[in-house]
């Protein structure tokens, strides 16, 4: 699918120039929402954060620095990943920004 890797290809890009913060790209799909994360810094364990957001809505995949998930309920996935990165330590954005 094109518009997957587009947002694969994008991901990657910001996590380069931002190694720090963890990348989140998102499209809307027939099937839920595709997500496509990155973090350069190894930090946070991506694989294992994205699984355990995307647990009963959806399904993730993917390593350490790079993920990738398609779920259903975002508002529920995006609250629970922010909650999962504050207790590792990972970058969250402040209040306010997109998303």
């Amino acid at each position: 699918d094109t518009k997957c890797s587009i947002g694969s290809t994008v991901s990657t890009i910001l996590s380069d120039r931002y190694p720090d913060l963890v990348i989140v790209i998102r499209r809307r799909t027939k099937e839920g929402m595709k997500l496509s994360l990155r973090n350069q810094s190894g930090r946070v364990d991506l694989h294992r954060l994205v699984k355990e957001a995307a647990r009963g809505i959806g399904r993730a995949g993917g390593h350490e620095k790079a993920a990738g998930a398609l779920v259903t309920d975002w508002p529920l996935f995006k609250k629970r990943l922010l909650a999962l990165l504050r207790r590792s330590g990972g970058n969250v954005p402040a209040k306010g920004r997109k998303g």
